[in-house]
């Protein structure tokens, strides 16, 4: 317990960020950071899901610079952090509801203009439910956030507080960022 106290006391604010923000990418379980003094790379983060297991080595040093590259590339880029979207799916069956009640109305030989004016009141509203509006203001506003930044030499965990949700390890030491606007950046990609 000692020794551990003394590795805790050691480690940087920026390890201390992370320690509730890196998973494991095989499996999404949290990773916990672990200290060997005898190994040649002493840090090393594994996965809390003893089904998975997944250990992997990698110096402070090395995962604090891969963050910031990744970061760098955000601020350089910031459509990085516009979600992808995703090809339009068939109305629901609400909407379709409100579809099919506007064609029986229409068969009727004196068809009610409120009820169909209401109904398409309802689709609209109903769409918009069913958008991601909310979602892409918020990688708007997080874009124009990025925009403002400048590209840094070491870690800045300001901005990794404002841009990064957690973040996935694999077993070979690459990591992958997912943003609070809920997009994956890549190492190596």
């Amino acid at each position: 317990i000692a020794r551990q106290r003394g590795v805790i006391e050691n480690e940087c604010e920026a390890i201390r960020l992370l320690r509730t923000r890196v998973k494991c990418s095989i499996c999404g379980s949290p990773m916990t950071r672990r200290v060997c003094t005898k190994s040649r790379i002493k840090e090393s983060w594994v996965c809390s899901n003893d089904e998975c297991g997944c250990r992997v080595r990698i110096s402070d040093t090395d995962l604090l610079q891969k963050i910031t590259l990744l970061i760098n590339r955000i601020i350089a880029n910031a459509e990085l952090l516009i979600p992808h979207e995703r090809e339009k799916q068939k109305d629901s069956p609400i909407v379709a509801g409100y579809q099919e009640d506007i064609l029986n109305e229409l068969t009727r030989t004196q068809p009610s203009e409120e009820f169909i004016i209401t109904r398409i009141s309802d689709i609209a509203s109903q769409l918009y439910k069913e958008t991601q509006a909310k979602k892409m203001i918020a990688a708007q506003i997080a874009r124009k956030r990025a925009m403002l930044m400048q590209p840094q030499e070491t870690f800045n965990s300001e901005y990794f507080s404002d841009l990064v949700s957690y973040l996935y390890l694999d077993g070979s030491g690459s990591i992958t960022l997912h943003t609070k606007t809920d997009t994956d950046i890549k190492e190596g990609e």
